[in-house]
């Protein structure tokens, strides 16, 4: 396959691979999930890193819990592919049920980095930071933006994530 259907189908499959994500959130599959992450994958989020497939998914479901309903869509992704590995940024949106019956709004940035594994393209790290989370009408908190730099990469993989807030 030449150069521009490689990273044609990586993109794709990155893609593919975001929406199974949002799919099993929505749908609070374990199995699903897991399925989007390398066997060394991890997430990085709210101040803490979490690492292997197993123990990222775990940590996912433990923090579903304390949410009826989690609804999550990811926009304005940004993909560039490089031969089996592939970085992304994309904006993602949560509309989440509190166990109050409440609603809120959560927005971030996912900065993410793939491997291609025979046909799928598995997360290796999923980093998330923290832009808004209160009620729709956008009331609530708004955090720092940094200055990421161009899309797709992380200007500093290394930072630690912001410490979840969720206190209105």
């Amino acid at each position: 396959m030449d150069g521009a259907l490689t990273a044609l189908a990586g993109d794709v499959g990155v893609r593919k691979t975001l929406a199974r994500m949002a799919d099993s959130i929505f749908r609070r599959d374990r199995e699903a999930h897991g399925r989007c992450y390398a066997d060394d994958g991890e997430w990085h989020a709210f101040g803490s890193i979490v690492r292997g497939r197993e123990a990222v998914v775990d940590h996912w479901w433990n923090v579903m819990q304390g949410f009826p309903f989690v609804r999550q869509t990811i926009s304005s992704l940004v993909i560039e592919v490089d031969g089996d590995s592939a970085a992304s940024r994309g904006h993602v949106d949560e509309v989440l049920k509190m166990p109050d019956g409440s609603h809120q709004l959560v927005m971030g940035i996912y900065h993410s980095t793939f491997r291609r594994v025979g046909d799928e393209w598995l997360i290796v790290v999923h980093r998330y930071d923290q832009v808004y989370f209160g009620p729709p009408d956008l009331s609530g908190k708004f955090f720092p933006l940094l200055d990421y730099g161009p899309p797709p990469h992380d200007f500093d993989p290394t930072r630690v994530t912001a410490v979840m807030d969720i206190s209105l």
